[in-house]
This record gives C-alpha cells, structure tokens and sequence, in this order.
C-alpha cells in the first residue's frame, strides 16, 4: 500500500516533533547537570580531590558525553526529515 503524499508528510511531521522533544529534554537534562556541577564547585560543597567524588563526575560525564552524542544525532536526523519534506513538497508542484 502506498501513501499518500500527505500522509507521508503528517507521518514525517510526527517524527520531526518526536525528535525535536528528545532533543529538547536533553539539553536540558545536559544543562542541569552541568549547572549543578558548577555551583556546587564554586560554593566548594564539592571538593574534586577526593577520589569517590572524582570518579562520580568522571561517570557522569560520561554520561554528559552520550547526551551529547544523542544531541548531534537527533539534530541530524530533524535535518534530514526536514530535506525529506522539502523533497516532497518539490515532487508534488
């Protein structure tokens, strides 16, 4: 069964919503932690040289690094539907 252009486009439309609400949730997941790691350090609740705290910020960046990478691949895929849509949209004139 082929769709419609329409319904391709909802669908493509659904799907850019979709990664555009992980994109946001994770720059703001990134962004939390990273200002909650900053005023910790600059009230000096958190002191680095102890080797438990260390590790636990090296995790967590870690983790920082994996959001990360879920950033630039959302971003991407939202570039790429995008280009499918314009696409589209010129077959349809």
């Amino acid at each position: 069964m082929k769709l419609s252009k329409e319904i391709r486009k909802n669908l493509l439309d659904l799907k850019y919503t979709e990664y555009s609400q992980y994109l946001n949730t994770s720059i703001v997941v990134c962004l939390t932690f990273l200002i909650g790691i900053l005023v910790t350090m600059l009230t000096q609740k958190l002191n680095v040289g102890d080797l438990r705290i260390l590790s636990i910020i090296l995790v967590s960046g870690g983790f920082i690094v994996i959001i990360g990478l879920f950033i630039f691949n959302f971003k991407r895929r939202m570039i790429l539907i995008v280009k499918e849509i314009r696409n589209l949209d010129k077959t349809s004139l």
